[in-house]
């Protein structure tokens, strides 16, 4: 995977290259910390130097920071789950004009193949674009004046809460923990009762069209593989469910920004299951059994309800703890409030 920014900034090389020289220390001009969780490198930027930006953990490579052409290249983290490097560079074209890169060339691993293409990549276009602007209006000596933000870009930095920017009560965070391991044990039960059944067993029904007209509201009962897709899916929600109150923890395998995603589908999936049920039927309509619609307004679409609300609880009112989703201590983050350079 490569993704690459280049802009054209006519400036003094030599200014440019400063901007370079302070990326992720005091006084950073050049990463839009203002708007974004700040770089932060213990030595900045000269090899060995380690640090990253939020939950991105990288260490400085090499560092070019001399000749026409500059660039301080990081290699990720094991932890971020990305395979490789990132770079900035400033290259001299001449004529007062000066290029400035920055270039990810790296693979995504384990749930970052989901989270690069969904979340990370959006976010990631967006604050590059920022640190460019901010750059051509400090070279200008002009104010900064940040761009509007995608829709989809509002959208996830509202999803993503500072960590420890609002520290949660103990007693709040243990409310939304105990509504998430309810609404585990309910998800894994009704995912294994599914495996029960795809496995051909027509438990609680004495014979598969007992069942079918039961569960499904029909004479024919859905295949094995619909089946275990099911079962699959609702195991998935179960474990964004516990990555999303538990980062870190070893239930916990998936990151943050995928768990936190995860969450808000899987309620409005389960919300929507839940209250299209009732009014289908309540009202009589579609060809379902009249069994299936006694059970649907008595058990099924209740119990969608009350997962939903089950799962809402797992990011409703409080950020996710100090620590990131594989147990390292999290710098401050911007994504929802300004921060200082720093």
């Amino acid at each position: 995977m490569r993704n690459a920014h280049e802009r054209i900034v006519t400036a003094p090389f030599a200014q440019v290259a400063e901007l370079l020289d302070g990326l992720g220390a005091d006084g950073d001009r050049l990463w839009p910390g203002d708007r974004w969780p700040p770089m932060v490198l213990d030595r900045g930027p000269e090899p060995g130097s380690a640090g990253g930006h939020d939950r991105v953990r990288y260490s400085v490579e090499t560092a070019e920071l001399s000749g026409p052409v500059r660039s301080v290249a990081f290699r990720f983290a094991p932890q971020t789950e990305l395979v490789g490097t990132h770079w900035f560079a400033v290259e001299d074209l001449g004529d007062g004009r000066v290029q400035l890169r920055h270039v990810i060339d790296a693979q995504p691993i384990r749930w970052m193949r989901i989270g690069w293409p969904l979340v990370v990549r959006w976010l990631h276009d967006a604050l590059i674009e920022d640190a460019f602007d901010g750059a051509e209006a400090v070279l200008a000596g002009e104010p900064v004046q940040r761009r509007r933000l995608s829709p989809w870009v509002r959208a996830m930095r509202s999803a993503a809460r500072p960590a420890g920017a609002r520290p949660e009560p103990e007693a709040a965070l243990r409310s939304r923990r105990v509504a998430a391991d309810a609404t585990t044990a309910a998800l894994v039960g009704v995912g294994a009762l599914h495996a029960v059944w795809a496995l051909g067993i027509p438990w609680p029904a004495r014979d598969e069209r007992s069942l079918a007209q039961t569960v499904v509201g029909s004479s024919t009962f859905p295949s094995a593989t619909a089946t275990w897709s099911v079962a699959g899916l609702l195991g998935a929600a179960a474990v964004v469910v516990q990555s999303r109150v538990r980062p870190g923890r070893r239930v916990a395998v998936v990151p943050f920004p995928v768990a936190d995603l995860g969450v808000r589908t899987v309620a409005g999936v389960l919300a929507l299951r839940g209250g299209a049920g009732l009014v289908v039927s309540a009202s009589g309509l579609g060809n379902a059994t009249a069994v299936f619609r006694a059970l649907d307004l008595a058990l099924y679409s209740p119990l969608c309800l009350a997962l939903a609300w089950g799962t809402r609880r797992t990011w409703a009112g409080g950020a996710p703890p100090a620590t990131g989703p594989h147990g390292l201590r999290e710098v401050p983050s911007c994504v929802t409030a300004p921060c200082s350079t720093r």
